[in-house]
């Protein structure tokens, strides 16, 4: 097994690649789709999702437990594949008959058939694409780098052929393209690990249980993700659903960069929790706290104070409507961050499922409901007040179930320490952004740039958004800068320990080099 600092490294790199691709594509997009084809493109996606998520009945969860438990013998885990594989091929063959019928029986799914048409392709090779193979092995060098491949190749073909509103269905086929193909470099690729060659002595009845446990869990966590989308359409129409779509793309696109480290240590503990490994165990979930304490604060605090320019810079000015739902929101990063700990890192590896699954079902009805009362009135802003509670809500009923791992893990001073100086970090971010001409060097900087190169449009339009991208980089880089430097004259331990391990690596390779 590769270090967890290796996987770590390799995740981050996947994240990064997760975030800094759609702030490429999604600023084109949605200036180029617009806001009511964002909002039909949301509608199907997250329509497919929920059908998806029947199809694979918790198997794209589970099976990474399910194998990194056999991972050690090779046809132990060719068996435990292959009965996860056709069980995904039966599901699979029921969910696309069901879809069929809905989109014959059902109006709104009837308008949009060829969007749910194109999206339910993922859903069909998903059945061969082994993700949860992959991770269970923790091969994340191969999982990052044909992420990044296929996410190039798919930047390149949205700029060749998306150009207005009536090219979603192009970009809708460019989205699958990447999932697809790869899928297709999956199930090639795993003949390294695993074989095909028919087993036998199949036992399908043991994973029934546990899938049903985790897809039972997956389903309420996407009343969360995709539920708000699909409500907003029927009852507000795409316009609303176009502007939620981009709050919630935001939120997630950071969520997902704080939560990654969540995907690196499952499998490892699951291994560890297998072997009863209790002080490995427990050493990484520590760990893993302070870290995602440390990520998550920040990040919140961040994106709270200046949601107006980040969307601004990322989706355009037609979006505006999104900034208080993203404001609403951002709090959800730290309690989806903490709740990771509890539900995937500890839950899941020590086959506590059914505690997982209480704490989310409570979420989701509280989602649900609420999403009923409010929308109705407040629309975008109804449901972030719907997601905000309902994650809440689901985080304190995990720590009230987990509370023997809990109390062994969460402690005091990271609350205090990330918290005070976030906050701190905060108001000088703040005030420097009133204070300082940002807005006038922006300014300056496109007069200057065009009396030597004349290529960049001297518009109020254009001054007014490079004002913005200066106003984010600026603050971006005090806020940060003033929080980490501050947790690191007060010793916090998991940022000072990565610095010195970081700069120790650099000066061996370096006098390496030199001998």
């Amino acid at each position: 097994m590769k270090s967890l600092k290796h996987n770590a490294v390799m995740n981050t790199i996947l994240t990064v690649s997760t975030i800094v691709f759609p702030l490429i594509t999604y600023p084109y997009v949605s200036r180029t789709l617009l806001v009511e084809a964002n909002g039909r493109l949301s509608f199907a996606q997250s329509t497919v999702n929920y059908f998806a998520l029947f199809a694979t009945l918790g198997i794209t969860t589970y099976g990474i437990k399910a194998c990194a438990q056999v991972r050690d013998n090779k046809e132990d885990i060719s068996r435990r594949v292959q009965e996860l594989v056709i069980i995904n091929i039966i599901t699979t063959a029921i969910i696309f008959v069901a879809l069929i019928a809905c989109i014959l029986l059902i109006p709104k799914f009837r308008e949009e058939y060829i969007l749910l048409l194109i999206y339910s392709i993922n859903m069909i090779l998903n059945v061969a694409g082994l993700n949860w193979l992959y991770s269970a092995l923790e091969k994340y060098d191969y999982i990052t780098i044909r992420s990044i491949v296929f996410k190039i190749i798919s930047l390149i073909l949205m700029f060749i052929f998306v150009h207005a509103p009536e090219d979603c269905y192009i970009y809708a086929l460019i989205t699958v393209f990447a999932n697809v193909g790869s899928n297709i470099l999956n199930i090639i690729n795993a003949r390294k690990y695993i074989t095909f060659k028919p087993l036998g002595n199949y036992n399908l009845k043991q994973h029934i249980k546990p899938t049903i446990t985790l897809f039972s869990t997956l389903l309420a966590v996407n009343v969360y993700t995709n539920l708000d989308n699909v409500m907003l359409g029927f009852i507000k129409g795409d316009y609303e659903v176009g502007i939620y779509h981009t709050a919630v793309r935001i939120q997630t696109i950071l969520t997902t960069l704080v939560t990654s480290i969540g995907a690196v240590l499952m499998p490892r503990l699951s291994y560890y929790a297998e072997k009863e490994d209790k002080d490995n165990f427990y050493g990484v979930l520590k760990k893993s706290f302070k870290v995602l304490l440390m990520l998550s604060v920040p990040i919140t605090i961040y994106f709270t104070l200046f949601a107006r320019e980040s969307v601004l810079v990322i989706a355009g000015s037609k979006f505006l409507d999104a900034t208080l739902p993203m404001q609403i929101m951002m709090f959800t990063v730290i309690t989806t961050a903490l709740s990771n700990i509890i539900g995937m890192q500890i839950f899941i590896p020590v086959g506590k499922e059914k505690l997982f699954f209480r704490a989310v079902l409570v979420g989701a009805v509280t989602d649900l409901i609420l999403n009923m009362i409010l929308m109705p009135f407040y629309g975008t802003v109804g449901a972030a007040i719907a997601t905000l509670v309902a994650e809440t809500v689901q985080f304190v009923m995990q720590i009230i179930q987990g509370r023997e791992y809990v109390k062994k893990i969460f402690t005091r001073n990271p609350f205090i320490q990330t918290f005070g100086t976030a906050i701190a970090s905060g108001i000088i971010a703040f005030l420097l952004a009133k204070v300082l001409p940002l807005r006038g060097v922006a300014y300056h900087t496109v007069k200057g740039v065009n009396h030597i190169f004349s290529f960049l449009p001297d518009s109020p339009r254009a001054i007014f958004i490079l004002e913005t991208i200066v106003v984010l980089m600026v603050t971006a880089v005090v806020f940060f800068g003033i929080y980490f430097i501050v947790l690191w004259i007060i010793d916090y331990k998991e940022l000072t320990q990565t610095v010195e391990q970081f700069t120790k690596g650099k000066i061996k390779r370096h006098r390496t080099s030199e001998v």
